[in-house]
């Protein structure tokens, strides 16, 4: 016989097999003949609980052979009985089993065998995953019942045991456990569970205050180590400082935070850090030159004694001892002290020599010094003030170095008067004004060469260059027969031949000069009146030395007769000569030219100087005030100039014109006059 083991889930079924050929079969008996019991051959078995922990037995699973006279094996299989059907986690082991085998007759027959029970399923291993937390000794512990989630064996668990069951800081995180289960048989499994270990406790912070001091760049720092008192934690600590550093902006009381950290958990505390400041500024100073200023006051800084001073926090405040210097002061060096401070109050000192100096020269002022004078020789003896000097200091000295004294007689010319200004300090100034002495010399009066004038001559201002009455110089007042008025000469005024004229000059000091000029005058021819003889001839007086005509003031080349044989129409003149060498110009006499209704009155037209440079004085008198219109025509009858006047004297500039001969026509009313002006190159 076979043994087929079937495993369906969890539930073992064990199959036994049928009858091997070595069953025998007999043949049926007559009633009541058979009286011989079955022959029962048993074996030996092993059977395996189920997943239930079940195990079936049946006949057919002990019974090897049965051997009887009479009864088929069918019928004597289908009476045969065991001891014990079924076997359970208890029967594990050897068991005895009794067999009862009957025939058809009612024979009866027991035997004997052993069934071993085995157990051979393993346990179910069920696990959940689980969280520990270490404890404020940095240790976690795991029990099976913490892992084991349901785990099960058909027989029964013997033992469940974990891979490891303490754990410390070390094991921070996830750890995979190993759950063992053993059963009864010493069958086992193992599954795994996943433990994390955490750390939930925070660290135990405890911080101390304490004081500090700033380093010489105005800076503390503070460790963790300065404040901690004794902080730990279950596992590992580390433990920063915040603010960690400090400067001078944090002087007092300060809140710092110690922050404890075991990688997992933080936690921090408060304490209070008094950052002070103890250090003295570092003075360093410098030798100053002061100055006197212009009031002999020198001021000076601490800015200007200070050399570079340092604090490392900053200086608040700096003094000296004295700022403050004055002409009083000893000149040369004098010892200061500059002090400095910080924002902390801290005090520190150093010494610096100050030189005071003047620089300031004395001066004087313009009020206060004698102004340069100009004297006339009759006062050169002069009287003046010493210069009154200015300086920032006293005991300034005035010494004269150069000139003469005040009371002097100065000479003719210029003399400069040169004093030297000192003060105490040495410091020197020059100062100078000049006396200047004029000699009342006068200018002399303007005299044609010769002093020797013709009667018909024009007027001329003897104290002028140019001799044009007004533009004379001042000063003069000349006497004598002639004189217009001081200093204009009319030779048609004065007495013919040679005289005197007396003039008296004073300048502008008020220094009187009198002088004499000789004089000359010739007489002058008498006017010639031009006569119309014929329809062409115009003829002069006879007579004179010398004729010569002109045309609209220009001389005629050849005309130099009585007579005047006219070819065109024109304003015709005639200038005469007598025997002394005066000349006279006849009144203009038109020939086919109208010169107007009437003539203007003789000598109401009078300009001089003629010749000139260009500038001509004009005396014009007119009858009831009456305005003119003066024409200055050149020889060819072409309109040059055009100006209205006043009766009364003034200037005609014609300097613009050419050099030559120019005819003038003086219009009043229906009356006019002419005459010609020569404007020469000597300008």
């Amino acid at each position: 016989m076979t043994t087929t083991i079937l495993r369906f889930c969890s539930t073992l079924i064990i199959v036994l097999s049928v009858w091997s050929p070595r069953s025998s079969f007999a043949q049926p008996c007559a009633p009541g003949s058979d009286v011989q019991s079955p022959q029962v051959l048993l074996q030996q078995t092993n059977i395996y609980l189920n997943g239930n922990g079940i195990a079936v037995v049946s006949p057919a699973t002990v019974i090897d052979t049965i051997i009887d006279n009479c009864s088929n094996f069918t019928y004597l299989l289908s009476n045969a009985t065991v001891s014990q059907q079924f076997f359970n986690c208890t029967n594990i082991g050897v068991n005895q089993l009794a067999v009862q085998v009957r025939d058809q007759a009612g024979n009866l027959t027991t035997s004997y065998t052993q069934i071993n029970v085995f157990d051979s399923i393993i346990p179910e291993v069920f696990t959940r995953p689980l969280t520990l937390a270490l404890n404020q000794a940095g240790l976690a512990f795991l029990s099976v019942a913490q892992v084991n989630n349901g785990s099960r064996d058909n027989c029964g668990i013997a033992s469940m045991t974990l891979s490891r069951t303490h754990f410390s800081c070390a094991d921070l995180g996830m750890q995979q456990i190993q759950l063992l289960i053993t059963d009864y048989s010493g069958n086992s499994a193992t599954a795994t569970s996943n433990i994390t270990i955490i750390d939930t406790t925070p660290p135990q912070l405890t911080a101390r205050s304490i004081t500090i001091e700033l380093n010489e760049s105005g800076v503390a720092t503070i460790q963790p180590s300065d404040i901690d008192n004794g902080s730990y934690d279950n596992c590992s600590l580390s433990l920063s400082v915040s603010p960690s550093i400090f400067s001078c902006g944090q002087i007092g009381t300060n809140t710092v935070f110690l922050t404890g950290t075991d990688g997992v958990n933080t936690r921090f505390i408060s304490t209070s850090v008094q950052i002070v400041d103890n250090r003295a500024p570092r003075v360093v100073t410098r030798n100053l030159l002061a100055y006197l200023n212009s009031s002999g006051e020198a001021f000076i800084t601490p800015a200007m004694v200070d050399s570079a001073s340092i604090d490392n926090c900053g200086i608040t405040n700096r003094s000296l001892s004295t700022n403050y210097f004055n002409c009083q002061t000893s000149a040369g060096n004098n010892t200061v002290t500059l002090f400095v401070r910080d924002a902390a109050g801290n005090l520190g000192s150093g010494t610096a020599t100050v030189t005071l100096l003047d620089t300031f020269a004395p001066f004087v002022l313009p009020a206060n010094m004698p102004s340069d004078v100009v004297l006339g020789e009759c006062q050169a003896t002069y009287f003046y003030d010493l210069p009154i000097p200015t300086d920032n200091c006293l005991g300034t000295t005035v010494r004269l170095i150069s000139g003469l004294p005040p009371g002097s007689t100065f000479p003719i010319g210029v003399r400069s008067n040169v004093f030297e200004i000192r003060d105490v300090f040495g410091n020197t100034d020059t100062v100078r004004f000049n006396v200047t002495v004029v000699e009342s010399a006068p200018l002399v009066p303007y005299v044609p060469p010769g002093r020797t004038f013709c009667a018909s001559d024009a007027p001329f201002d003897l104290t002028s260059l140019t001799g044009i009455p007004g533009t004379g110089r001042p000063g003069y007042n000349i006497i004598g027969g002639g004189m217009r008025n001081p200093t204009v000469f009319d030779p048609a005024q004065a007495p013919l031949g040679n005289f005197n004229l007396r003039y008296d000059y004073t300048d502008s000091f008020g220094c009187v000069t009198t002088g004499y000029i000789p004089m000359e005058v010739l007489p002058a021819p008498s006017e010639p009146l031009i006569e119309r003889v014929t329809a062409t001839l115009l003829k002069a007086p006879s007579g004179y030395s010398a004729y010569q005509w002109y045309r609209y003031g220009g001389a005629i080349p050849g005309a130099t007769s009585s007579t005047y044989d006219v070819v065109l129409t024109g304003v015709y003149e005639v200038r005469v000569m007598n025997g002394a060498g005066c000349f006279r110009m006849s009144p203009p006499y038109g020939f086919g030219v109208g010169v107007g209704v009437d003539e203007l009155n003789p000598g109401a037209l009078n300009i001089y100087p003629n010749p000139s440079g260009g500038v001509f004085q004009v005396d014009y008198t007119g009858r009831d005030q009456e305005s003119a219109e003066i024409q200055v025509f050149d020889m060819s009858g072409r309109r040059m100039n055009v100006t209205q006047m006043a009766p009364g004297t003034a200037v005609m500039d014609l300097s613009h014109l050419a050099p030559g001969r120019y005819l003038v026509h003086l219009r009043a009313s229906d009356k006019s006059s002419f005459q010609s002006i020569v404007i020469n190159s000597n300008r």
